[in-house]
């Protein structure tokens, strides 16, 4: 069924080239996987799409098709539809992925508008596109000039015209991305790995250098731009401060790992390296964003946004547990942030308490990702055994396989926790545990309110295909417990309120005091991170980063639609 022919096609990419909906669907029954992708990236919806047939992307979707799955070039089934002027995919497309598509960017860094090749398609995705910096083209009678994508409007034969100069600068790129890109490695330094690091940095020097010019700067950092105010945390294999900027005077979460314990692993370094990447492109109001990434001869260093008011497990420590107005408000903001994660093929699994934060507002963000794993397809996608035990789903136990559904069971324990004050199927013996989680009937306590109740049950069911959103994690959005109560839309532009100040939540003793520094935790913080490494100076390629975004700025991809014009209007 899923065997490969030329080009690690399948037949399901073949159904839908041919757009042959029956066939499409007479495959999809008999289990094909509509995850497949050839050795370019199609997915069978990326093809249907490329060739405009409507029919056969309708049966995809309707059977679970990852509409934010990107090619090798990073282009969405929306880029090849507007590519071929297939106006009609279009429509099907934002009719159920919604305009966040129209803000996606290749690896050139067009969007579905900007690759569009006529003016019937061009001008369908403009008037539907509000963060388009183009949306003020004429398409009259009068010709004018599309000065962000380059191009300009001929009537006669109703195409886009491109403009050469703005083709130069796509080949450039195209070229550029072309080129085998650098993978994250852990390379033992030798006599020549000065020369060979010198050489390697004056080609990417020469590679950017005219494309930096006129950017705006994106300044690096390293241990000696931080001063150390408060040690907040220490496991196993490193620790975490609150330090401040000294020049910006900015407060962040300074993730400290020991290399000889990290590097000494594979599977950490590979855990370590997962999140950083993750780190470096996710943006969303309810994830905590990265603003450097560096390393020292004995260290990796995360710089992370500051979570001022603490974990969610300490708040429960303070109030037992949470109004149901206060848990389903945290309950749909981190919702919102898994669904993120998803449509971009990654899963989380280490959802709990203590991973989600309160930023200063006492707003919820997930953080801590690294047990989270990108390119999960389907409810199999994986099968690594991974998590806290008492929050882990029956499959990552019983290792039979395991997708995003892992993330809406989590979703449930941590409602479940919010509304009781412990996790469900809770035993100090890990036997007992491990045989409740795979067996044992959920029993919920009777001051859970009933729909909180039936939402909890609902993410709870054992199998994971019978889970609310086991199709798409959006589906949650509908349950009985939101409807009436959130708005999801002004919820992503944090327009909604809190159910009262969140300093209310705790006693007078337990906010956030003052903190400076003490000899003691400057003492700390200077052996630690000045420390040399053991044995031989190991260097993790692919560690370092500087995010363009600076404390308070926000990335369009994460702004609903309705919101987006008056942004982009300002940029």
């Amino acid at each position: 069924m899923n065997s490969r022919s030329l080009y690690d096609q399948t037949a399901l990419h073949i159904a839908a080239l041919s757009g042959n909906e029956d066939c499409v669907g007479i495959l999809l029954e008999a289990k094909a996987d509509v995850m497949a992708r050839t050795d370019t990236g199609l997915t069978a919806l990326h093809v249907a799409c490329q060739q405009g047939h409507v029919a056969a992307a309708r049966v995809l979707l309707h059977n679970a098709a990852p509409i934010f799955a990107e090619t090798n070039d990073q282009s969405l089934p929306l880029h090849l539809a507007a590519a071929a002027g297939h106006s009609g995919v279009c429509n099907l497309l934002l009719e159920h992925g919604g305009q966040e598509q129209l803000l996606h960017r290749n690896t050139i860094a067009q969007r579905p508008l900007d690759v569009s090749s006529d003016i019937s398609t061009f001008e369908f995705l403009r008037l539907r596109d509000r963060a388009c910096l183009g949306t003020q083209l004429d398409l009259g009678c009068d010709v004018h000039v599309d000065g962000y994508a380059g191009r300009t409007p001929l009537h006669a034969a109703g195409v886009m015209l491109r403009d050469s100069r703005a083709d130069v600068v796509q080949r450039l790129l195209y070229r550029m991305h072309r080129a085998p890109p650098a993978r994250p490695t852990l390379a033992a330094h030798t006599q020549s790995d000065p020369q060979t690091r010198s050489e390697a940095r004056k080609s990417v020097e020469r590679r950017f250098s005219q494309l930096k010019q006129g950017g705006p700067a994106v300044e690096e950092a390293s241990i000696d731009s931080f001063t150390a105010q408060k040690k907040l945390g220490q496991g196993s294999f490193g620790v975490v401060y609150k330090v401040v900027h000294k020049t910006t005077n900015a407060t962040y979460a300074m993730k400290i790992l020991d290399k000889s314990n990290i590097c000494a692993s594979n599977s950490l370094l590979r855990y370590t390296m997962t999140e950083r990447n993750l780190l470096s492109y996710v943006k969303h109001p309810y994830i905590v964003s990265m603003q450097y990434a560096f390393q020292t001869p004995s260290h990796l260093v995360l710089v992370l946004e500051f979570a001022s008011n603490g974990n969610m497990q300490n708040l429960l420590k303070h109030t037992k547990r949470l109004s149901e107005d206060w848990s389903r408000l945290y309950a749909a903001e981190v919702l919102l942030a898994l669904g993120y994660l998803h449509q971009r093929e990654t899963v989380y699994r280490d959802l709990k308490p203590e991973n989600v934060v309160l930023d200063h507002d006492g707003h919820a963000k997930l953080t801590d990702f690294g047990l989270s794993k990108e390119k999960v397809a389907g409810l199999n996608g994986t099968k690594s055994f991974c998590g806290s035990i008492a929050f882990m789903a029956p499959e990552v136990i019983r290792r039979s396989g395991h997708g995003h559904t892992v993330d809406i069971y989590g979703l449930g324990v941590l409602v479940y926790c919010m509304l009781v004050g412990m996790p469900p199927f809770y035993d100090r013996r890990k036997e007992t545990l491990v045989a409740n989680i795979k067996h044992a009937q959920l029993r919920i306590p009777s001051i859970v309110p009933p729909k909180a109740a039936s939402f909890v049950q609902a993410l709870m069911q054992r199998e994971p295909k019978e889970r609310l959103g086991a199709t798409k994690s959006e589906d949650c959005q509908g349950h009985d417990w939101f409807n009436c109560t959130i708005d999801f839309d002004a919820l992503m532009r944090r327009e909604v309120a809190l159910p009262e100040p969140f300093d209310k939540l705790l006693p007078s003793s337990g906010g956030v005091s003052a903190d400076g520094s003490t000899p003691t935790v400057t003492a700390n913080f200077g052996k630690l991170t000045k420390a040399t490494s053991r044995g031989k100076n190991h260097d993790v390629q692919g560690w370092n980063f500087a995010s363009p975004f600076q404390d308070g700025e926000e990335t369009l991809s994460a702004i609903p639609p309705r919101d987006r014009k008056n942004r982009s209007n300002s940029l």
